[in-house]
């Protein structure tokens, strides 16, 4: 709770206090022994009911809130001063509820907290307003009707000529009731009260003279009225989501930066999308989390598409095993029996979940599912074919990859081994005949991948560079004689101007499903936190924990929230907005929330470490040790939460550039002297940015092992697709130098990946 300057309590005094605040109050008491502490508070309706000193705190630490207070301890110690005056003011006596509204209002006075007691007294008053009006005292009330009968209302509560535009495309005469009706549906407020509202917005009206008003409208006054009322609550329930007639007109028109080149279908999602995300912030996330999104102390990724997952890693043992078809439908699509309708299934899999996720999907180990039913193919048919993979998935983006999601296909050289020993779909087994494992069909796989990537180097005309390739990495994978020219063949892509990734798993790799065919993750959302803002704020180390402590709280409350929600969703089953992913396939489910992961994603940790010890990550052991600190201390507060809110929590480092943009701006106007040295700027198009993730800056002057190297160190505290960007020098790179450069950041580094580009 917040104390003014002119608020400062005297010393205590005295030799023997009964209380702690016994010699602050300077109270006219007359000397008397400590009696018995309250038991019970007479109601207003003559009940006695137990007497709770937390509920004289709670009203003392809502009164300062409304101040900017913040203290709940004090509003503890001084509902305890509350309680030892009116002892002794009482004695013996059963207080009142007057009695205890009446002590704390005076002991605030006498204790010098003078604007919390004026906050006190206003909510005393705006409560007995409430109060008279729901125990039935109508006076009030009916001097507003009478009032309004006055001015031209007839008995019926309607004017006359007025007339109401609803959103069904309707005309209504006025009616005054259908208010009363709203308020008490919608926003549970009582009868009384809300006819009230009704009363008052009836006479704005009838002085504006206005004939014919819209729905919205008249929302916009009722909302004025429950303001004015005090009643808060009630008018966030009431409010009405939407977008400004001028903001409408410019995305409708393509003159917003989302709708520029757009086409009518993309302004759909996008006034969609507004709506959606006025939604997130007012119903799905409390008030205290939206505010630090709006602040830009944290990001809230997908607003937009609140109602969906953000990403997953999906298996096309899914569409092998099973098929494809939409939930609810009579007929699915019975599993592949070639190749070609795999392809196909494959695509349009790929479109369904896409309608469920916000961010980028990844199909795992494709060239594995494919394997067993392209065996069989010549090296022609299985080059055309590769081609056919390409070109479905270059189309989706080119045609339905507006937002910026490009599906990434997962290619392995050596076989993954969560999937070696499964039987391999798409092949019929004869009787008696044992049969074949995924691992059996090594060499197919490796031909298929080595055939995508041909066509991937051939289409370097295509206007987007999609699918997206990640190839994954083990101990195996220099051991088999071809790995090494498969690299090369990589190599080859990245010189021709593609970015490959590479994922490096060194030891088992952990697989959160229980079967192959489900994703082997699935992530629900990420919350991204501003690390330089908290720097700027705290200027040490010590103080910059405890508000990332903080912070990581607020990021854990938010992922708890949107967990909660999509639960809801989800609990719809099948007739569901989420119904494809509550799909079973026998006892085990498609999709588990349980075993889902939430991510506190890190941003800006460069600039943030620059401003506490004024040097970068790149400039020193010492620069690099804090940034390690920072993230130890994420990560275990992160496990905190997980065991505090009943989720699994992780953290990884923030990769879209936008939401360091976004923090670089709000900082750049909250905190213009000490941001100023720490925000990059972009000269090629002028625009603020932090160095991503855990990033370092783009002056960092190291070669690329030693940029993937230093970063890799960071990489241990880090979850998900973690990986370092490195963009080669312009001039041709031999592909030996790039297969080299790999081989010695699997041996030589932590790093978990890098993208090569």
């Amino acid at each position: 709770m917040a104390i003014d300057p002119a608020e400062q309590q005297p010393d205590i005094a005295g030799p023997h206090p009964e209380g702690l605040f016994d010699a602050q109050m300077s109270l006219p008491l007359p000397f008397v022994g400590a009696p018995e502490p309250f038991t019970t508070v007479l109601k207003r309706d003559g009940r006695e009911a137990p007497f709770e000193r937390a509920k004289i705190a709670n009203a003392i630490f809502r009164a300062a809130q409304s101040i900017g207070g913040d203290d709940e301890d004090l509003a503890d110690s001084l509902a305890r001063a509350v309680t030892i005056y009116l002892t002794k003011q009482l004695g013996s006596h059963v207080p009142t509820v007057d009695h205890i509204h009446d002590a704390v209002e005076r002991v605030l006075i006498s204790m010098a907290h003078i604007r919390t007691a004026f906050a006190y007294a206003r909510y005393r008053d705006r409560r007995a307003r409430i109060r008279r009006l729901r125990e039935g005292d109508m006076r009030l009330l009916l001097g507003e009707l009478e009032e309004a009968q006055r001015s031209g209302v007839s008995a019926h509560g309607r004017t006359q000529g007025l007339f109401v535009r609803t959103s069904g495309d309707t005309i209504l005469s006025w009616n005054r009731e259908r208010i009363v009706e709203a308020l008490v549906l919608e926003t549970g407020l009582d009868a009384a009260m809300a006819g009230l509202v009704a009363a008052e917005v009836e006479q704005q009206l009838e002085a504006a003279e206005i004939k014919t008003l819209t729905t919205s409208l008249v929302r916009e006054l009722v909302a004025a009225r429950l303001v004015a009322h005090g009643l808060h609550e009630y008018r966030e329930r009431h409010q009405r989501l939407g977008v400004p007639l001028y903001d409408c007109e410019r995305i409708i028109r393509g003159l917003t930066s989302a709708t520029t080149g757009g086409d009518p279908v993309k302004t759909d999602y996008v006034l969609a999308g507004a709506v959606k995300k006025e939604y997130a912030l007012a119903r799905v996330y409390s008030p205290h989390v939206s505010e630090a999104h709006l602040q830009g102390a944290i990001h809230l990724h997908g607003l937009e598409k609140v109602d969906r997952l953000r990403q997953a890693l999906l298996s096309p043992g899914m569409i092998a095993q099973f098929g494809v078809g939409l939930p609810g439908a009579p007929d699915f699509a019975s599993p592949p029996r070639n190749a070609i309708t795999f392809l196909a299934q494959l695509a349009k899999a790929t479109a369904n979940f896409q309608a469920h996720f916000s961010g980028s999907l990844a199909w795992d180990a494709v060239n594995y599912y494919f394997a067993p039913y392209v065996a069989a193919y010549s090296p022609e048919e299985l080059a055309q074919f590769a081609q056919m993979i390409v070109y479905e998935f270059a189309y989706r983006a080119m045609v339905h990859g507006g937002d910026g999601t490009g599906t990434e296909l997962r290619l392995y050289w050596t076989v993954p081994d969560f999937l070696a020993e499964v039987p391999a779909v798409g092949l019929e087994t004869k009787d008696g005949e044992t049969p074949k494992r995924y691992r059996d069909f090594e060499h197919a796989a490796q031909q298929l991948a080595w055939k995508l990537l041909e066509v991937l180097q051939r289409s370097g005309g295509l206007p987007v560079a999609v699918p997206v390739v990640g190839i994954g990495i083990d101990e195996r994978f220099f051991k088999e004689p071809a790995g090494e020219a498969f690299l090369n063949q990589a190599a080859a892509l990245i010189e021709g101007g593609y970015a490959v990734r590479f994922y490096f798993t060194r030891g088992a790799a952990n697989r959160d499903s229980r079967a192959h065919w489900q994703p082997g993750w699935t992530l629900v959302d990420q919350v991204a936190i501003n690390l330089p803002r908290l720097a700027y704020e705290a200027g040490k180390e010590s103080s910059f924990m405890e508000k990332l402590d903080h912070v990581v709280s607020i990021a854990g409350l938010a992922l708890q929230e949107r967990f909660s929600f999509l639960e809801g969703l989800l609990a719809r089953g099948l007739s569901g907005p989420l119904g494809l992913l509550a799909v079973r396939h026998g006892a085990e489910p498609l999709f588990e929330l349980d075993s889902a992961r939430g991510f506190v994603s890190v941003d800006g940790l460069n600039e943030a470490v620059q401003t506490l010890l004024n040097a970068e990550l790149h400039a020193s052991d010492e620069a690099r040790a804090m940034g390690k600190r920072i993230l130890e201390r994420i990560l275990q507060k992160c496990k905190q939460e997980s065991r505090k809110r009943g989720i699994t929590l992780g953290l990884t480092q923030e990769t879209e550039l936008s939401v360091g943009q976004r923090f670089a701006a709000s900082d750049a106007l909250a905190y213009p002297k000490t941001a100023k040295t720490a925000i990059k700027i972009d000269e090629s198009i002028k625009t603020m940015h932090y160095s991503y993730g855990v990033s370092f800056s783009r002056r960092h002057g190291l070669n690329p092992f030693a940029l993937a190297q230093a970063e890799g160190e960071l990489h241990a505290w880090l979850d998900g697709s973690t990986f370092t960007s490195i963009s080669l020098p312009s001039t041709n790179v031999a592909a030996a130098s790039i297969v080299d450069l790999l081989k010695k950041l699997y041996f030589q580094t932590q790093s978990r990946g890098v993208e090569l580009r």
